[in-house]
């Protein structure tokens, strides 16, 4: 497999951006960087028949579930980070072997780039129930900001203060993240019709991962500069914590439910997604590899992320349903990743392509049932 550095690995995951020194270890971007530890892997995954491409062969892809990819164009990379309930797609674009230029949706099967000011770079995250779309934008001096559009289209562009991210999205023109008050400490914010509400200060440095639509929300936080981060919920106005089961822990998403999904360090010391719900944390396992990581939960129950496979030479996307945790293949490359799933069952996410030079975004779909 082509290789690729920690540092380039390292921003393509969701939730790095807020930095480009790999280095840099804080609540923001704390699961992509143990991610990046654990893998020495390409993320760079030609635009060939992408659309029947399959890295497993039936027998071991779900079959119920067949990944396609979005429409794309050669010379770029393509990851999706989120899908709403009717269907829009919001990810990033990027030359191949670069940083993410542009934040962009896929809208009419067409994947177009939400433009930006002076030359900008960025990253979408959210889109809302209504069609706006959340997520980070770089200026010229390298500082972060948070961004709403008004529009799928990108019109009138919100820009939020320095130093502010926003990760997720709640009830409609509502979006979530958190704002930098110093280095490595967060407050967790809610983004709102042009407003900034600071939530109560929860230990040293917090921040906003995931929210369901009755405004529940979930993330993890410091108790101390340098500490280890611990997921946390916020559920009908009380603060909880999330130990997880081993001595850190992320919380990324969370449902209508209250049913809260992350990865959690095991006794181990090696990570494994978790689905919270009821006060307990249920172990979702691996693909037969270390380590692996869960990013979205529907309200359904089904949940979506990726694994390292047996031998730990690649990651793999898949969707856990009925106590099963389910690879979703790749698109004929290495690796693959699932990084949300709308009530629809639709999976969108990223995998590369064969030969491990481009990776796009992919989509395709799974029937709901409860979790159980």
């Amino acid at each position: 497999m082509a290789a690729a550095s920690v540092t380039e690995i390292h921003r393509w995951f969701r939730g790095d951006f807020r930095t480009k020194n790999v280095c840099s270890y804080n609540v923001n971007m704390h699961s992509r960087y143990a991610i990046a530890i654990v893998m020495a892997i390409s993320l760079i995954a030609g635009c060939k028949d992408r659309n029947t491409a399959s890295g497993l062969s039936p027998s071991n892809q779900s079959r119920a579930f067949r990944i396609k990819a979005l429409p794309c164009v050669d010379g770029l990379n393509y990851r999706a980070y989120a899908i709403n309930d009717q269907g829009l797609i919001a990810g990033a674009m990027s030359k191949v072997q670069e940083d993410p230029l542009l934040p962009c949706a896929w809208i009419d099967n067409k994947a177009v780039a939400i433009k930006l000011e002076n030359g900008q770079k960025g990253v979408a995250y959210a889109v809302s129930g209504n069609g706006q779309i959340g997520g980070i934008v770089w200026d010229d001096r390298n500082i972060e900001h948070g961004f709403v559009t008004d529009s799928i289209l990108g019109k009138g562009i919100s820009i939020e203060p320095s130093n502010s991210t926003i990760c997720a999205t709640g009830p409609d023109s509502t979006f979530y993240g958190s704002i930098r008050n110093q280095p490595n400490q967060d407050v967790m914010c809610r983004f709102e019709s042009g407003k900034v509400c600071r939530y109560p200060t929860l230990s040293y440095s917090s921040e906003i991962h995931g929210a369901n639509a009755s405004g529940s929300v979930v993330g993890s936080y410091l108790s101390k500069p340098h500490s280890m981060p611990t997921a946390f919920a916020v559920l009908s106005g009380k603060t909880i914590s999330i130990g997880g089961f081993g001595k850190s822990s992320s919380g990324q998403a969370i449902n209508l439910h209250n049913q809260i999904v992350g990865h959690s360090m095991t006794r181990a010391g090696t990570w494994h997604a978790f689905l919270w719900q009821k006060g307990k944390v249920r172990d979702l396992g691996t693909l037969g590899g270390t380590n692996s990581w869960a990013y979205d939960i529907n309200d359904s129950g089904t949940i979506v992320g990726y694994s390292q496979v047996k031998g730990d030479k690649a990651i793999h996307a898949f969707v856990w349903q009925d106590g099963a945790m389910k690879d979703l293949g790749t698109l004929g490359g290495n690796n693959s990743y699932a990084e949300a799933i709308n009530n629809d069952g639709t999976i969108v996410g990223a995998s590369d392509l064969p030969g491990n030079k481009q990776t796009v975004a992919f989509i395709g779909r799974f029937a709901n049932t409860a979790a159980k």
